[in-house]
């Protein structure tokens, strides 16, 4: 289906329901698809209908033998059924081209042809259908295909010229049919040029488009998983149980609700350090993963807590945890630690209708915490809430639930675990923005190619090759005067004004635009300057070039066409509207001026044919408008996509801090540049002290306040240099660059000092945290940042050990607590 052919009609007037909608279907069938073929087929056959009309109007001017009228007439109009019936009746089905497009304008070629020959009196101006038939081609075909329908029609016309030549000389002179020959020609290598550009607009929409579509799934992907374990993340399991709260409460199935916490897990990343706590949550979600039924799904909430949802009864979902903590004590957690065994415990909870799902997982982690009481490693029920009456103005799920967008996750499994490691991998790096063209070295890079001609700049050469575009319809000219002259269809003064004119002008155009002078314009192109010069000097060459003035028709429809690929819908239609004004102008005065030449008769079916194919030009021209339209909201929506998955990759979710994958690329940077000039940077560990007892006594809710309240501590007290970023659960790393451990000692004391006057929760007011800090900076260059940040580590211990809310800063030469 071609899209072009598809986009021109849509513009034709679809049938109401009732009778009129059963007319249509009988005239164009029930196949959709079918349908569309016959409208395109339609949209251009109204072609043939104006053909039609034009052969009987040259029938009774005098135009035509009237013996040809009937025969062409009865061919134009069974091509017209025929190639109706061959699609309507499904014969073209098959075919690579079911809308019988190349046909059609192969067909057209040929009738224009027979019009070539049986009006010798307006012979001329009949190729200007043609250029349009050929722009046409551009527009809506392949490659090949356009290439097959111009090669087609210009040895055809060629032959056909030369065929004539020798058969009526007295209306077709050899030197007038040179010229005609030779605008033909070069119309067809501008259009072909031009069909290079559609197309180039058209790969580049396709390739915006897959890059769009791409970077939509991946940013989906990157908002719903957690980037480390592959499982779904908070967020997106907050959408599924909204989601899933909807349905409970259409159709009353259960909804199970379990909170999973990993035992003694910060004795594991205090022991075996955070990389080995890293692989142990690896490892427990594709266990996880591993061990579900089917009616659950699993997500991480935080940290090491996951929250797994299910439709089955509370009692399967028991048995489901109980099945994942066996499968987990037999199973290797960490490369680091081998011989480390984890379990977890759980609590369990079922969604009452009377509650909302907040109030649902609260007794869930509740019940959490009496596992934990109770010696770990268990599963226990949470008690059922109690009965309350819920708003009926207010539904109780209606107030938190967000909007739910459909997903992959929806009601099915997490990813299975061999697609962790890619999803993982796809987080590994921020996403970059591509070097902007000049960005290297300017040293070492090579300058574009024309750089003399073109200039360097990006817009710039883009400009310029615009205005040296157009500049061909102008050679175009230059070459018509040039043989009209010759062999004296045109006033020897009069050629040499318009050489003038035709060589001052692109020059001058060129020169404005290479100098920069029109770069502030809205259009520093100029380019509807240029169609709007060209057109008028075309006009003139028509009123100049005696009894080859037709041919310059086919000129203006190369000079339009050039023009509607290039400008923008107003732009388009403001030159198509000045090509018929003044054209049409330019009509009239020679017909008053010079009859004998500018025949009346003749002179009116040329206005015609004016009047009835520059508006086929306009209609393309609204449709490359679009598609322009369509290239540029891709760019702005392709620019938002690469932000927003920049964001979600180097960002964390809940604190809007930087995340740990990206703090690692600016440590690796900051590491070479210490390497390789000796530029000092500290690194600094946080970790929110009795965090987890905050948890525990007021609610995860409570806790992501006091993280975000944090993060906006730490944002507005450190330096702009200073980069932080959530590190794991409530620790969090700042990399002060540029500095020496006690000069970053200042800026932290600052922040630790602050932060404990910090009100951290709007829902418990009066609680306050604090935090310790393990500081150092790099024993040497030969360091590597994981020895670093080791030692970083263990000195944020020492503070935790020697009393907490307190620095403790490690270096190679002493060690110092504040």
């Amino acid at each position: 289906m071609n899209e072009a052919g598809a986009e021109l009609s849509g513009a034709m007037v679809r049938a109401d329901n009732g009778w009129h909608s059963r007319l249509f279907r009988l005239f164009l069938g029930p196949d959709p698809e079918r349908q569309m073929n016959l409208k395109i087929t339609l949209s251009g056959q109204l072609g043939y209908l104006a053909n039609l009309g034009l052969v009987w109007y040259c029938v009774h001017s005098g135009l035509m033998n009237p013996a040809l009228g009937w025969p062409i007439s009865l061919a134009l109009i069974a091509t017209l059924i025929g190639f109706y019936l061959a699609i309507r009746l499904g014969w073209s089905r098959r075919l690579s081209d079911p809308s019988l497009t190349v046909p059609q304008m192969l067909m057209a070629a040929v009738m224009s042809a027979v019009g070539y020959v049986a009006a010798p009196a307006i012979h001329i101006a009949l190729l200007m259908p043609v250029a349009v038939t050929l722009a046409f081609s551009v527009f809506s075909l392949k490659g090949r295909q356009v290439v097959v329908v111009q090669t087609f029609t210009t040895l055809l016309f060629c032959l056909t010229s030369a065929v004539m030549c020798q058969l009526q000389p007295e209306f077709y002179q050899p030197d007038v049919e040179m010229l005609v020959m030779g605008i033909l020609v070069s119309a067809v290598l501008m259009l072909t040029w031009t069909g290079s550009q559609v197309a180039a607009l058209r790969s580049r929409q396709r390739r915006q488009r897959e890059a769009l579509t791409q970077m939509l799934a991946r940013i989906e992907e990157m908002a719903a998983r957690d980037a480390l374990t592959g499982l779904a993340n908070r967020r997106q399991m907050s959408t599924l149980l909204a989601h899933h709260v909807e349905r409970v409460q259409r159709s009353g199935q259960p909804l199970t609700v379990a909170i999973l916490d990993l035992d003694h897990f910060k004795q594991v990343n205090d022991t075996h350090g955070h990389a080995a706590g890293d692989e142990v949550l690896q490892a427990f979600a594709r266990t996880a993963q591993a061990g579900l039924s089917g009616a659950e799904t699993i997500a991480r909430w935080g940290g090491e807590e996951f929250l797994l949802f299910s439709t089955a009864a509370p009692q399967s979902v028991a048995a489901v945890l109980d099945h994942i903590r066996g499968q987990l004590e037999g199973t290797q957690v960490s490369a680091v630690a081998p011989a480390l065994r984890v379990s977890f415990s759980a609590g369990v909870a079922v969604y009452q209708g009377q509650e909302t799902i907040a109030s649902t997982i609260d007794r869930a982690d509740q019940a959490l915490y009496e596992a934990k009481a109770a010696g770990r490693a268990r599963t226990e029920m949470a008690e059922s809430a109690l009965p309350t009456t819920p708003s009926p103005a207010q539904p109780p799920v209606a107030a938190t639930r967000p909007t739910h967008q459909p997903s992959a996750l929806d009601g099915a499994k997490p990813l299975p675990a061999q697609q962790q490691a890619s999803v993982a991998s796809a987080n590994q790096s921020p996403i970059t923005a591509a070097p902007t063209h000049g960005s290297t070295d300017p040293d070492t890079a090579e300058p574009p190619r024309f750089a003399w001609l073109l200039g360097t700049e990006l817009r710039q050469r883009r400009w310029v090759s615009r205005t040296l575009i157009s500049s061909a319809a102008y050679v175009l000219g230059l070459a018509s005067l040039g043989f009209g002259t010759k062999v004296g269809l045109v006033a020897p003064v009069h050629a040499q004004l318009l050489a003038i004119a035709l060589i001052l002008t692109p020059l001058l155009m060129f020169a404005a635009v290479r100098s920069g002078l029109t770069r502030g314009l809205a259009d520093p192109a100029i380019t509807l300057v240029q169609i709007l010069t060209a057109t008028t000097w075309a006009c003139a060459l028509y009123a100049t070039t005696s009894h080859a003035h037709g041919a310059q028709l086919t000129a203006l429809v190369v000079v339009i066409t050039i023009g509607v690929v290039n400008l923008k819908r107003r732009q388009a239609w403001m030159a198509c509207l000045y090509a018929m004004a003044a054209m049409s102008g330019t009509i009239a005065l020679m017909t008053h001026l010079q009859p004998q030449i500018y025949v009346p008769k003749v002179q009116f079916t040329h206005w015609v044919l004016l009047m009835v194919d520059l508006p086929v030009l306009m209609l393309m021209g609204i449709q490359l408008s679009k598609l322009h339209t369509r290239l540029r909201q891709q760019r702005v929506q392709l620019k938002e996509a690469v932000s927003r998955l920049h964001d979600l990759a180097t960002h964390d979710d809940l604190t809007g801090l930087n995340n740990r994958n990206h703090m690692n690329d600016m440590l690796a940077h900051y590491k070479r540049r210490h390497e390789e000039c000796g530029e000092p940077f500290s690194v600094a560990l946080i970790d929110l002290d009795h965090f987890k007892r905050i948890n525990d006594s007021h609610g995860h809710a409570v806790g992501d306040e006091v993280l975000k309240a944090f993060a906006r501590q730490a944002s507005d007290t450190l330096r702009q240099i200073d980069l932080i970023a959530r590190w794991g659960g409530e620790e969090f790393l700042v990399l002060c660059p540029q500095t020496t451990p006690d000069q970053a000692l200042i800026g932290l004391e600052r922040l630790r000092l602050a932060f404990t006057k910090t009100m951290v929760s709007c829902t418990v007011p009066d609680l306050r945290a604090s935090f310790s800090v393990g500081l150092t900076a790099p024993d040497h260059t030969d360091e590597s940042i994981e020895s670093t940040i080791a030692r970083a580590d263990a000195a944020l211990y020492v503070a935790k050990h020697a009393g907490r809310n307190r620095t403790c800063v490690q270096s190679p030469v002493a060690r110092a607590t504040a």
